[in-house]
């Protein structure tokens, strides 16, 4: 009779550790994937920023009456963001507010848009939209 309690107690013992273990595994699973989530999230909006300052670049080495056509996302993988040209500086960040970037480019003028932008260099003046 005595032999049968103790079983029971060393199955809830044993039983008790693999819950914590398992509770520990899946809190360093979800840590992990926070952080290459952010990583991703990080990447995407440098990348926009990056996609409009060398457009930037490429009309401004150009000649005049260059002219082309681009395209930025409508949303990143993880929502939407927020673009703007600003005094020499392209300007993008997520709308939760938690990831942004802010890049130094040459003179430009004009508005971002989140589909199909033009940028031209007409008399030295580079515009887009």
């Amino acid at each position: 009779m005595n032999s049968r309690g103790q079983a029971s107690i060393e199955l809830l013992i044993l039983v008790g550790f693999l819950l914590a273990g398992f509770v520990i595994f899946m809190i360093v699973i979800n840590e992990n994937l926070s952080g290459k989530i952010n990583d991703r999230e990080n990447f995407e909006i440098n990348e926009i920023a990056l996609m409009v300052r060398n457009e930037i670049d490429l009309a401004h080495s150009s000649i005049d009456g260059y002219r082309r056509e681009f395209i930025l996302p409508d949303k990143t993988f993880y929502g939407d963001y927020d673009i703007s040209l600003i005094e020499g500086a392209v300007f993008v960040q997520s709308s939760d507010g938690k990831h942004a970037v802010s890049l130094l480019v040459k003179n430009a003028t004009g508005e971002l848009l989140k589909s199909k932008n033009i940028i031209r260099r007409l008399d030295g003046v580079v515009t887009i939209n």
